[in-house]
């Protein structure tokens, strides 16, 4: 499934512009850059934090 249809069905249940990590709003600023986001800014950076560190990880294992 694509992130747009995700946010279509976030959007069918009642759930879209909140969170799915902290179930906290996500701010509109956020929703009008990004339609599609389904976490806010600071769950989005934990995220990317850890795919970060596993491919660092990843990476030393292949040296």
């Amino acid at each position: 499934m694509t992130e747009v249809q995700n946010a279509l069905e976030r959007i069918e249940k009642g759930t879209y512009g909140t969170c799915i990590v902290c179930g906290q709003p996500i701010p509109e600023k956020r929703l009008e850059a990004l339609p599609w986001a389904a976490r806010c800014v600071k769950d989005e950076e934990r995220l990317e934090e850890r795919n970060l560190s596993i491919t660092e990880t990843y990476d030393a294992d292949l040296n």
